[in-house]
């Protein structure tokens, strides 16, 4: 009896690695992918607005720029421009580099043709990708001294 028990108790650890062996488990889990995007817009380019040279004015002098935004999808905002580093209320100034106590006149306007500034803004939403916008910069006539006329205008983004 002793050796029939031996042969069962074999038969049965071969018959338990058999079953543990052959038999596939699958367990599952998940986790979370995750990516927060925050309103953001940034100044992709703004190109300088150069008038050319000029003798004596006897025309306005008119001259386009741009200024290139990208904001996130769906963010609204507003494109401000400074008054400029030579400003005397109400009038946009370049100032002549040899001499600053001259100046030339001059404004920018939105592409309606209305006065660009700070408070009176050009809006959008952005789209993700960049957009462009025409800045307008007109010089009246006028009698000014010779020389070499420039200004800084900053460009303000707010959303």
């Amino acid at each position: 009896m002793h050796k029939t028990l031996r042969i069962i108790l074999a038969a049965g650890i071969f018959a338990g690695s058999c079953d543990v062996a052959g038999a596939v488990t699958t367990v599952t889990g998940q986790f979370n992918v995750t990516m927060t995007i925050n309103a953001a817009c940034a100044i992709s380019a703004a190109t300088d607005l150069a008038f050319g040279s000029s003798g004596i004015m006897s025309a306005d002098v008119t001259q386009n720029s741009s200024l290139t935004v990208k904001c996130t999808q769906g963010t609204a905002y507003q494109i401000g421009l400074g008054d400029g580093n030579n400003f005397l209320s109400p009038t946009r100034r370049m100032v002549n580099a040899a001499d600053n106590t001259k100046f030339i006149t001059y404004e920018l306007l939105k592409p309606d043709n209305s006065p660009w500034t700070s408070t009176s803004t050009v809006s959008s939403t952005g789209t993700g990708v960049d957009q462009t916008f025409t800045v307008k910069g007109r010089v009246p006539q006028q009698s000014v001294a010779p020389g070499s006329y420039s200004d800084v205008v900053q460009v303000v983004v707010t959303y």
